[in-house]
């Protein structure tokens, strides 16, 4: 690593970068108190996690995990829509979190996803399925339509 080379010659020792926290996150002892993996939220959200731990506090139900495979919470949801401005389905699966990378694009947690945005957006029931089918549509370009030979 360039800065095992380099630091020598500046006269400063290199730190390692896995030990580092991220401005605005919280404090490892502290987050490990709220967040089951806190770890992850920093290595995604670095600063931003404040604003997560914060939704969090506010609400302890936020903590809810929507995804068992990337681990998203509600809290996380909420701060895509309040504080990142999505407002369609496709874009919290696809662009504001992990989700739309798991093996199955999303589609497991695109319902409970779109539920949590209907209420933060006020959408009715039509809007919702809507937001679903055109995620939906969108993901048919990323699926494997035949068997690879």
């Amino acid at each position: 690593h360039v800065m095992n080379k380099v630091g020598p010659m500046l006269g400063t020792t290199a730190i390692p970068i896995g030990t580092q926290v991220f401005p605005g996150a919280v404090p490892g002892e502290v987050a490990i108190q709220r967040f089951p993996k806190p770890e992850r939220l920093n290595k995604i959200y670095g600063a931003l996690t404040s604003d997560i731990n914060a939704i969090a506090e506010s609400d302890k139900d936020t903590l809810k995990v929507i995804d068992p495979v990337t681990g998203v919470t509600r809290a996380e949801i909420i701060h895509a829509v309040i504080n990142e401005e999505a407002v369609t389905v496709a874009d919290v699966l696809a662009r504001r979190t992990m989700i739309g990378l798991n093996p199955d694009l999303g589609v497991s947690s695109a319902e409970v996803v779109s539920r949590e945005m209907a209420t933060l957006l006020g959408w009715t029931e039509k809007q919702r399925r809507d937001s679903v089918k055109s995620y939906l549509a969108y993901i048919t370009r990323f699926t494997v339509k035949a068997p690879l030979a």
